[in-house]
């Protein structure tokens, strides 16, 4: 019984330990490895000049050195944090916003944005991560999409046939086929009516 109180124990407190650190978009916790998808937009110059921001923050439950990383996937952005406003290239070369031995506590506004003209439709994705310094098991990160793309927002971006799924074939009737004449070929999420 000793053992497993002091097993449950162990756990809890690694537990607490590994929660101390995270992202956060606007007041909502991020779920460590997550996937954000964001399209806050801020009018800079009236009609003119806008701003897409991720909204996300990074929360730490005690006054510690954190380093944050900031990885571009796809497309550049600029983070302002910590006094200091950097521009982040593509990946090509790829390069990468490090910042390490920074003092942090309670949240901090990473300010990941970039400008857009009017109407522009643009997709920025990044990765984050961050840990507290020389504590490599309080790291955790997250997969940023900052996007005007309407397809994106809508959820049916990204949807694809899975080419390697296995072929199954049917007949007009649903059974299983293999012969010739009109069937049906199932490939993953695609459906096709062909005459063999």
């Amino acid at each position: 019984m000793k053992k497993l109180f002091t097993i449950i124990a162990a756990l809890a407190i690694t537990s607490i330990a590994n929660a101390q650190l995270q992202f956060k978009h606007g007041t909502e916790p991020v779920e460590n490895n997550a996937e954000v998808v964001t399209s806050h937009v801020n009018e800079l110059i009236p009609g003119i000049l806008y701003q897409i921001d991720s909204g996300i923050y990074l929360s730490s439950a005690k006054d510690a050195k954190v380093d944050l990383t900031a990885e571009p996937i796809d497309g550049s952005f600029e983070i302002c944090t910590w006094g200091s406003c950097i521009p982040v290239p593509s990946p090509n070369p790829k390069a990468e916003y490090t910042a390490q031995n920074i003092l942090s506590s309670k949240d901090e506004n990473l300010q990941i944005h970039e400008t857009l003209k009017k109407d522009e439709i643009k997709t920025i994705k990044l990765k984050l991560t961050a840990q507290y310094t020389n504590d490599p098991s309080s790291k955790v990160s997250c997969t940023v999409i900052m996007t005007t793309d309407p397809d994106i927002l809508a959820g049916i971006n990204g949807v694809e046939a899975d080419s390697n799924a296995p072929v199954q074939t049917y007949n007009v009737g649903g059974r299983a086929a293999n012969g010739k004449g009109l069937v049906i070929i199932k490939q993953g999420n695609t459906v096709k009516k062909v005459m063999q």
